[in-house]
């Protein structure tokens, strides 16, 4: 997949695996951005009514199961994973045997050691723990902290 994209051919490709605030949120950001196409996934009814009621387009794919998201994950040139931490590492299995970037929005240590396993054998780049907590979170309170002793 990076081989591809470095040669700037069609809108980068983005696929979110969770359909939860985030993960729509930031499908809602992509789809406004030009050069970008994105596809939620997410197996579960509410994700599906969430996507429905956006008119984002969603593909039901479970990340539990290997095939379905090696499918997906074939034409991608990005993934994210906006979902619970313990399912990141399974995502992260998934771009690695794809060839394509992964992002993941978790704070978990143990989900973190698995993703670098993985990240050491993947040619596309993997950006682990980018999410709005710790990261933005972090950013804030140190940012206040810092007003305080200021004051």
């Amino acid at each position: 997949m990076a081989e591809r994209r470095a040669h700037g051919t069609g809108p980068f490709k983005v696929v979110i695996v969770g359909a939860g605030r985030i993960g729509t949120a930031l499908a809602l950001l992509l789809r406004e951005a030009p050069g970008f196409t994105v596809l939620l996934a997410d197996p579960t009814e509410p994700g599906r009514r969430r996507a429905e009621e956006l008119a984002l387009p969603l593909a039901d794919v479970d990340p539990g199961y290997a095939a379905q998201l090696d499918r997906l994950l074939a034409n991608a040139d990005a993934v994210v994973a906006a979902l619970p931490s313990t399912a990141t590492p399974m995502v992260a299995a998934a771009a690695r045997r794809s060839g394509c970037h992964y992002l993941d929005l978790s704070d978990d240590g143990t989900a973190l050691e698995a993703v670098q396993r993985e990240a050491s054998a993947a040619s596309g780049c993997f950006i682990a723990q980018c999410g709005i907590s710790p990261g933005l979170v972090s950013g804030l309170v140190l940012d206040l902290v810092s007003r305080r002793s200021e004051e």
